[in-house]
């Protein structure tokens, strides 16, 4: 597929073009009227982006350049450029974009070349909890394949794989993830054989899809060498029932009244001769915490907790059993006002009696489901950030509060630092705070305070520089964040925001170049040189840095000469992958 455009005096150009990777691969980027392009192919997610310049520019029709393709699958689609990353310029110097009016991308159509043989996979009668699947071809002169097959691992598991008209095969299984690949060969061919038999374990009742992986399937002859001999293949869905034991007990997750910030839910079971109990139980870990877990008909158990992901695992066991327990009690703390499923983890979850050695107890588990209220105390008073309009490549955003006789605040914010950086904070209603900034983190953390009170200040303003065009949300971290009057906190509700930006020039007014689109650019100051270690008022001081790209890919650094949080000079600086250079 060609690249070309109608425009005149071209002299060099950067195209991202996209494609379903499902249906084509680039194979290759030949240059036509320019030489070879530099490519950066990604074709998991069907992208390439290709760049070539020369010293004069050629006049219309100009064709860049030629994609290769590799067609993977016989249907249509779309290639398209990516406008924001796909330009021209002319043959002037320095170079000058050339404005593209459309970008006309194009659709490919494939057509399957037909074929008479099948690979098929044929499911047989299900008998008691095991159904067999076997894989048969049309195909003559067969003498070897590999399939892998993919299934749902929650309603069947592979028990084995066993040969029919050919030998047993070499097996590789994950029933966790769903799949198995099986291989076999010998030396003569055979014809429409019946390759193997999958057997399948029932898990559970449901309906499964079980299907080829195409990349991974293929039938060959008994040529020498062997061919392979194309197939179709079709897949089939098997419907199935799980043979559950019913069972009468229950082990059941019984809530209680909530109390205060406080809810119960003890664990109980009506099984007989109970001696001992696993249980691990998960619940949302914004609305509700496990507290403690104590002992009702039993001992205190031993608890592991992570309230982090909510989960609570915990166990005892005794001697002797009793009938119908109420085996613990979970104490949970309401930390948000909503509902929260609670549940057992069936692999985690057990109950035994008291035999010597000790048997299991089928139970059927039942979890529950609570509605809770926070005690939250209503506040009218709010701590907000209000945003500026953008001037050139700074944007200010004040730090307000509706709060009366507020006399300290301190504010931890959060900024997505490859859009923006912190420049200063200054006081405005408030002296200049104490500033605590990290641009590559994205975080900024100021502070002041004051004798007296004053009402609903402006407390300050955040001074950001923009890095490149884009979007970034600012956000309170709550826990490092208050307002206080003249004697003690006062509860505030914070109010983000987010601001949108445009970079406009670097710090010459030369606009900046793209951003990298491939690779990963990692810079490494080598050396800093001053013409001078001690500062006169008035007098120049020269710093050269040498600055080296060791990363994979091209990109962009920026420079800055600060003090404190000032920054005094800036530059930005273009280095290729491998390049050095002294600024």
């Amino acid at each position: 597929m060609d690249v070309y455009t109608n425009a005149d005096d071209v002299a060099g150009y950067g195209a991202n073009v996209t494609f379903d990777p499902d249906v084509l691969e680039v194979d290759d980027i030949v240059g036509e009227d320019f030489g070879d392009p530099v490519v950066n192919v990604n074709n998991e997610e069907g992208w390439v982006y290709f760049t070539q310049s020369q010293a004069t520019g050629e006049d219309a029709p100009t064709r860049f350049a030629q994609i290769e393709f590799n067609v993977l699958e016989a249907t249509e689609t779309d290639i398209e450029f990516v406008p924001d990353e796909t330009s021209i310029n002319d043959g002037s110097v320095p170079p000058e974009d050339i404005q593209i009016d459309a970008h006309s991308g194009t659709t490919l159509e494939f057509d399957d070349e037909p074929t008479e043989d099948v690979l098929s996979l044929v499911a047989g009668e299900q008998d008691g909890d095991s159904i067999g699947v076997e894989l048969e071809t049309n195909a003559d002169d067969v003498a070897g394949y590999g399939a892998e097959v993919t299934f749902d691992p929650e309603i069947v598991a592979v028990e084995e794989v066993v040969g029919v008209d050919f030998g047993d095969p070499v097996v590789n299984v994950d029933n966790d993830e769903g799949t198995v690949f099986f291989t076999q060969s010998q030396a003569t061919g055979e014809d429409a054989p019946t390759l193997a038999e999958i057997q399948f374990e029932v898990l559970e009742t449901g309906e499964t899809d079980i299907e080829f992986v195409a990349d991974e399937t293929s039938v060959n002859n008994g040529s020498v060498p062997p061919e392979d001999i194309p197939v179709d293949l079709e897949g089939t869905s098997i419907s199935v029932e799980a043979d559950d034991e019913p069972t009468d007990d229950v082990l059941s997750l019984i809530a209680g009244e909530q109390d205060g910030d406080a809810i119960g839910v003890t664990i109980e079971t009506n099984a007989d001769d109970v001696a001992g109990y696993g249980a691990e139980v998960t619940f949302d870990p914004e609305i509700v915490a496990v507290d403690e877990v104590v002992g009702v008909d039993f001992g205190d158990p031993v608890v592991n907790v992570d309230n982090d992901e909510g989960t609570v695992f915990f166990t005892q066991s005794q001697a002797t059993g009793i009938d119908a327990p109420t085996v613990a009690e979970i104490q949970f703390e309401v930390l948000e006002t909503g509902e929260t499923d609670l549940e057992f983890d069936a692999e985690e979850t057990s109950v035994n009696d008291g035999s010597v050695p000790p048997e299991d107890i089928p139970v059927d588990l039942e979890g529950t489901s609570i509605s809770v209220e926070a005690d939250d105390e209503p506040t009218d008073d709010v701590l907000s950030l209000i945003a500026g309009e953008q001037d050139g490549d700074a944007i200010g955003v004040e730090l307000e509060t509706t709060v009366e006789n507020a006399a300290g605040y301190q504010a931890k914010l959060t900024f997505d630092p490859e859009i923006v950086a912190v420049d200063e904070v200054v006081g405005v209603d408030f002296g200049d705070p104490v500033v605590n900034v990290d641009n590559d983190e994205g975080t900024v953390f100021f502070t002041q305070s004051q004798a007296t009170g004053e009402d609903a200040p402006t407390l300050a303003e955040i001074q950001f520089e923009v890095l490149t065009t884009g979007e970034s949300d600012l956000k309170f971290v709550a826990e490092e964040t208050s307002v206080n009057d003249e004697s003690s906190n006062v509860p505030v509700d914070l109010e983000g925001t987010s601001i949108g930006v445009e970079r406009v020039s670097d710090s010459d007014g030369i606009s900046l170049p793209p951003p990298t689109v491939s690779g990963e650019a990692v810079f490494s100051v080598d050396s800093v040189d001053l013409s001078t270690t001690t500062a006169t008022v008035g007098e120049p001081v020269e710093i050269h840095v040498e600055l080296s790209n060791v990363g994979d890919g091209d990109g962009v650094h920026k420079l800055a000469v600060e003090t404190g949080v000032e920054s005094i000079a800036t530059e930005y600086v273009t280095l290729s992958s491998g390049e050095s250079t002294t600024v």
